[in-house]
């Protein structure tokens, strides 16, 4: 029953309004305070976990949070504390593809904390990134932020963060500075992943979609690809390489030139979801059946490509598990790398042994 819903006299599961509280009005931390029986002073510490409170007080504070659903607004608090409790995901709005991961692992690491998230896109295309950023953090003066790729490749990050008095994670594929605190996203392993998999199924005739090599992603992205390939004795043929830019378009142009030609790949990696969904309309349209001519992985393991058909076989990347270790650099000062999955190739119907 909703809180806002007249008790039922005979329903022991009714819960009571604090008194002097309105019927539909929010909850505030002076209604825990009154039904507790306890000072607000209590009650915020035991929303920041301290340690001053007794065990007994501390669990009758937090079941009436639960009970009548609390939940404290960042902005009063700032204002209370002196302090942030907004915690940013900063990302560039022209590379959506890994954003609802990165946003779920936000989110899940600061469930349970004090702290509330909050998202910014900026748009490179059309404005400067550094001044985007720069008005975001002076304006909403979050408690820290987390940088995604690519936007996470800027170097000039770091100085800005630390002239702001910012704290920031990088999520990144590579190193940028020594300054920044950083989760590496473990590109080259997950692409390393794909050649050992498609070698096991016993292509040799290779072809690869490569992105856009100013990215870190997709440099790591290549460089683990072709030299396990290597490693593995196959080489990716010069007319079985095509450069593309993370996006669906310049991808059907080149997914389309390597199915046309006459000692066409048997399999096609592409370094995104994104482009291997192109790889599969290029084949559609080309009257080429995959898995049976042609095996094709995306890298992502993106909602769509469960959606496409046939289903994609793609790389994994434990975005999630990594944006919620940052939220801990960000708000307990460590990160457990040990909650970190490695990138794993999940198998699915787009894919043939030969």
């Amino acid at each position: 029953m909703s809180m806002d819903q007249p008790a039922n006299p005979g329903d022991n599961s009714a819960r009571s309004i604090a008194p002097g509280r309105r019927p539909g009005k929010p909850a505030t931390i002076n209604d825990i305070a009154r039904m507790a029986g306890v000072s607000k002073k209590t009650v915020s510490r035991v929303i920041n976990r301290s340690q001053l409170v007794q065990q007994q007080t501390r669990e009758r504070v937090e079941a009436l949070i639960r009970d009548i659903g609390y939940v404290p607004d960042p902005m009063a608090r700032a204002l209370a504390f002196g302090k942030s409790f907004l915690v940013g995901l900063l990302y560039d709005s022209n590379a959506m593809q890994d954003i609802p991961l990165l946003q779920e692992g936000l989110v899940s690491g600061l469930r349970g904390s004090a702290f509330a998230a909050v998202l910014h896109g900026c748009d490179s295309r059309r404005e400067d990134p550094i001044s985007s950023i720069r008005q975001f953090i002076i304006q909403r003066r979050p408690h820290g932020v987390i940088f995604a790729p690519p936007l996470s490749d800027l170097p000039e990050l770091g100085a800005l963060a630390e002239e702001l008095g910012c704290r920031h994670v990088r999520i990144q594929a590579e190193p940028v500075d020594a300054s920044s605190s950083a989760m590496l996203t473990q590109d080259r392993s997950g692409a390393a992943e794909v050649a050992d998999y498609l070698v096991s199924l016993g292509h040799r005739r290779i072809g690869f979609i490569a992105g856009p090599e100013s990215l870190a992603s997709a440099r790591e992205r290549s460089a683990g690809f072709l030299e396990r390939l290597g490693l593995r004795g196959v080489q990716v043929a010069d007319e079985h390489l095509v450069s593309a830019d993370y996006g669906f378009d310049a991808a059907l142009r080149g997914a389309t030139r390597l199915l046309r030609d006459p000692s066409r790949p048997s399999a096609i990696f592409a370094a995104s979801d994104e482009m291997a969904a192109a790889v599969l309309k290029a084949a559609r349209t080309l009257g080429i059946d995959v898995p049976g001519e042609v095996s094709v992985v995306g890298f992502g393991d993106s909602a769509i490509s469960r959606l496409l058909s046939p289903a994609l076989t793609s790389v994994h990347s434990p975005l999630c598990e990594i944006a919620g270790q940052a939220v801990s650099m960000l708000i307990g000062g460590e990160a457990d790398m040990d909650a970190v999955s490695s990138p794993r190739v999940v198998e699915r119907e787009s894919c043939r042994r030969l």
